[in-house]
């Protein structure tokens, strides 16, 4: 009974904080494509929130019954997970496609197109497996045999995913870099100090002899302004520097914050089911419920790291500000 309540406690929350961002999303009208893969990524979290709490509430109401719907339990289980790591991967792609803003548009469709038709070809599978052998948990089929089969194509979907992750979060963030650094380069360069004018008996204007002293003291004036305006040059080449290095910290953590979730959240549950079959039935009950309960966090974990990523939707979700965003294709 508690681990029920802890469970529907943090899917109701999901459904507070997804719902709420989605609502301000809307109200803003922040219509560009970084905005619609975050609010599709929030509503597949916000559909799991209600399914499992739907479940949690059924199942304390009239837990006899659980068996009867434990098949089509699995299907929506197995496809939520299915969209929710895709989600992940889709929102890494478009996060890497828009600070890449060199490359072309057909390599970012293609790139969505391949996403899509491999959701699709996993998520047909997962759905044909749970058909051929209905689940007895609401996850994972009964057939040992088929199970083996579904473990393997889970494991595999999971690894492809975090791979294609680590990697676009990585490529962003050296792309980011290189992009400061570039910025940043060019901006002080070491003084170039005036020489001493050649000697000349007579003035261009006056035709009357110039003074050696004369043209030293012009000289020295020339070679002062120049080192003055190389030390400002260099405390502004040092400033922006500083701010450089500042913003590659902050968009290194932000990958890490993104990509770190995908990995943490996911893997207890993934080994879970992988050393399933080989589990004594104690250990196998607490890692069970200790991976779900993982698992189930990223549907606050998403919104949140949105949150926290995004300046555009901290100002429309604190504030309440309006935002019109022209949409680029």
């Amino acid at each position: 009974m508690p681990q029920l309540i802890l469970k529907g406690t943090f899917f109701s929350a999901g459904i507070l904080l997804n719902a709420w961002i989605l609502i301000s999303v809307a109200v803003s009208r922040l219509y560009c494509p970084l905005a619609l893969t975050i609010s599709s990524l929030l509503l597949v979290c916000l559909v799991w929130c209600i399914g499992v709490l739907v479940t949690i509430i059924w199942n304390a109401v009239d837990g006899a019954s659980f068996h009867n719907r434990s098949a089509s339990m699995a299907i929506f289980g197995n496809l939520a997970l299915i969209l929710l790591l895709g989600g992940n991967v889709n929102l890494a792609m478009e996060r890497y496609f828009a600070v890449k803003s060199g490359d072309s548009c057909v390599a970012k469709r293609v790139a969505k197109a391949v996403l899509f038709l491999v959701l699709i070809a996993f998520g047909a599978s997962c759905v044909a497996i749970l058909l051929v052998s209905p689940s007895l948990d609401g996850l994972t089929p009964r057939d040992e045999h088929i199970y083996h089969v579904w473990i393997a194509l889970l494991i595999a979907f999971y690894a492809s995913c975090v791979s294609a992750t680590l990697f676009l979060y990585a490529a962003t963030y050296r792309v980011i870099q290189r992009m400061l650094r570039n910025v940043m380069s060019g901006d002080w360069h070491e003084p170039e100090f005036p020489t001493l004018p050649p000697q000349r008996p007579f003035s261009q204007d006056s035709f009357m002899p110039t003074s050696p002293r004369t043209m030293a003291a012009t000289a020295l004036e020339r070679a002062t302004r120049a080192v003055r305006e190389s030390e400002e040059a260099l405390a502004r080449h040092r400033e922006k520097q500083k701010r450089t290095h500042q913003a590659e910290t902050a968009t290194f953590w932000r990958c890490v914050v993104m990509s770190g979730g995908i990995v943490a959240l996911y893997l207890p549950f993934v080994v879970e089911l992988a050393l399933k079959p080989w589990l004594s039935a104690r250990v196998e009950l607490v890692w069970v419920q200790v991976g779900s309960v993982l698992a189930g966090l990223d549907t606050i974990w998403t919104p949140l790291v949105v949150l926290y990523s995004w300046k555009e939707v901290q100002e429309i979700c604190f504030w309440w500000e309006r935002k019109e965003v022209v949409r680029k294709f």
